[in-house]
């Protein structure tokens, strides 16, 4: 089963201590999460959420 499949079906997800350092390196497949309902960022040195997330 290919990853995207599974992507509108996950819930939660823990980038925790994934060092991302800006918008541009966020990982774009969030936008595929159409039911997550929480998103933990600690230690992840994220200052801005990009605009596809508040949606």
């Amino acid at each position: 089963m290919s990853p995207s499949v599974l992507l509108p079906y996950i819930y939660g997800l823990d980038l925790s201590k994934n060092e991302f350092g800006n918008d541009q390196q966020f990982p774009i497949s969030l936008q595929e999460m159409c039911n997550l309902r929480w998103l933990q960022l600690n230690r992840t040195n994220v200052n801005r959420l990009p605009e596809f997330i508040g949606k």
